[in-house]
C-alpha cells in the first residue's frame, strides 16, 4: 500500500489573467503576475503531479483567471508531457474551467478530440447572468457564452454548469435553475458567493443565510418532482452520497480539507485556491516534493482548521452534510462561536428537504421507477 497521501494540485496556468470583469471575482486582485507557465515549470509540474500521486486516475483541473488565454498549444505541451511520464498503469483525464467567453470551433474540436471535461460558469438567465458578469469593455457577455455553449454541444461536450449565487440572482431560484436547466447539460453546481472588502465587510454581492436557505429550497422542491431523471444538482447529488455514508465530492462539506492545492503560473504552491497569499504560501514545483508540502507543518496546521468546530456544530444533526462550511467563511457570532456565515439558511433547507429526501432515497433503495418515484413524492408532500 502506497504511503503518499491522496491530493489535488489545480493548476492557474496564467495567474489571475481574465478576458471578463466579475464584480464578485475573488481572484483578480491576487498579486500573482499574469505571465504564462514556462515549459520548464509546466513539464515539472506534470511530471511531479504523476509520480507523487497515489491515484491510478490522475485528473488536471486547469483553471484561472481563465484558463483558455494560455491558448491551445499550450495544451498541446501539456498532453506531450503528460503522455511522456505517464507511467502504464495510470490514466490521465483534464478538466478545464473556462468563463466560456473565448470559446471557438477550433477550441471545441481541440477539447473534444483530447476528451477534456468543461466546466462552464453561467448565471443564469441573461438578466440574472449580465448582472455581474461583462466583458473587459464592460459589456454584456450572455449571448455570447450561451453560442458558445452551444458550439461545445454540438462537438459532443456537454458542460458541467457552474452558477455563482450572489446578491442578485438569489431572488430569481426558479428563473435561474429552470434556464439552466433548458441547456440539457445534465450538471448544475451552485456556487454561494461570500466574499469580503479591505474592510473585512462583506461585500454587496454577498448573499446571506435566509436568503441562501430559501434559494435552496426553491430549487430543490422544483427538481425533486420533476428533474430526477435529467438533472444532476451537485448539492444534492452529494447528499445523497453522504447519507450513503461515502465522501462529498468538493472540499467545503467534507469533514476535511488541505488535500487540495494550487500551482500558480510561477510554479508558486499554496494552500488552497481561496488562500493564494504569502501567509499561504508552501513552496515551488521546481524545488519542492509535493508529498513533503503536503505534510509541511504549515499545510498539515492549515487542514486542522475545518475540524475546529464549535459546539453547536459539532452537536447539530445536519453537520455531515455541511461540516461547518469553507473555514474562509466562518465568522464569530453572537455567541463567539466562529460559524459558517449561511449555518441558518442551510438549517432551514435541510429541514425543509427532510422528509420527501429521505422518501428519495428509501424509494430509491427499493428500485422504484424514477417517474413513479417523483409522482409518489409530489402526492405525499406538495
Amino acid at each position: 500500500m502506497s504511503d503518499k497521501l491522496p491530493f489535488v494540485l489545480m493548476a492557474k496556468p496564467v495567474g489571475s489573467a481574465c478576458n471578463m470583469i466579475c464584480d464578485y471575482c475573488y481572484y483578480r486582485d491576487v498579486n500573482i503576475k499574469p505571465q504564462l507557465m514556462d515549459d520548464q515549470t509546466l513539464e515539472t509540474f506534470i511530471q511531479k503531479y504523476i509520480d507523487e500521486n497515489p491515484s491510478d486516475f490522475i485528473k488536471f483541473f486547469w483553471h484561472g483567471g481563465e484558463p483558455t488565454l494560455v491558448g491551445i498549444d499550450f495544451y498541446k505541451k501539456a498532453i506531450y508531457f503528460q503522455k511522456y511520464h505517464l507511467p502504464s498503469n495510470k490514466k490521465v483525464f483534464n478538466n478545464i474551467q473556462t468563463n466560456g467567453f473565448n470559446l471557438n470551433d477550433e477550441w471545441c474540436e481541440f477539447l473534444a478530440k483530447n476528451k477534456f471535461d468543461v466546466g462552464l460558469s453561467l448565471d443564469g438567465s441573461q438578466m440574472t447572468h449580465d448582472h455581474y458578469r461583462h466583458d473587459l469593455k464592460y459589456a454584456n457577455t450572455y449571448e455570447k457564452i450561451v453560442i458558445n455553449l452551444r458550439r461545445l454541444q454540438s462537438y459532443g461536450i456537454q458542460p458541467d454548469l457552474l452558477c455563482t449565487i450572489n446578491a442578485y440572482n438569489i431572488n430569481y431560484p426558479l428563473d435561474v435553475y429552470r434556464t439552466l436547466k433548458e441547456f440539457n447539460t445534465g450538471w448544475i453546481q451552485f456556487i454561494p458567493i461570500i466574499e469580503t472588502n479591505t474592510k473585512n465587510e462583506l461585500t454587496k454581492e454577498s448573499i446571506n443565510a435566509k436568503d441562501y436557505g430559501e434559494f435552496l429550497c426553491a430549487i430543490f422542491d422544483e427538481w425533486i418532482v420533476n428533474d430526477l431523471l435529467n438533472v444532476h444538482v451537485q448539492m444534492f447529488a452529494d447528499m445523497e452520497l453522504v447519507a450513503h455514508n461515502m465522501s462529498s465530492t468538493v472540499c467545503q462539506t467534507s469533514k476535511t480539507c488541505g488535500n487540495v492545492l494550487v500551482i500558480e503560473n510561477n510554479g508558486n504552491i499554496y494552500s488552497c485556491d481561496h488562500y493564494v497569499s504569502d501567509d499561504y504560501y508552501l513552496g515551488n514545483i521546481n524545488t519542492d516534493s509535493l508529498q513533503s508540502i503536503l505534510r509541511s507543518p504549515s499545510q498539515t496546521e492549515f487542514k486542522t482548521e475545518k475540524s475546529n468546530l464549535p459546539t453547536s456544530c459539532r452537536q447539530c444533526r445536519w453537520l455531515r452534510y455541511c461540516y461547518g462550511g469553507c473555514p474562509k467563511n466562518r465568522y464569530l457570532n453572537d455567541d463567539n462561536d466562529k460559524v459558517y456565515l449561511l449555518c441558518d439558511g442551510l438549517k432551514t433547507f435541510f429541514k425543509h428537504i427532510d422528509k420527501p429526501f429521505k422518501r428519495f432515497l428509501t424509494l430509491k433503495k427499493h428500485q422504484y421507477p424514477t417517474e413513479q418515484i417523483m409522482d409518489m413524492i409530489k402526492r405525499e408532500y406538495y
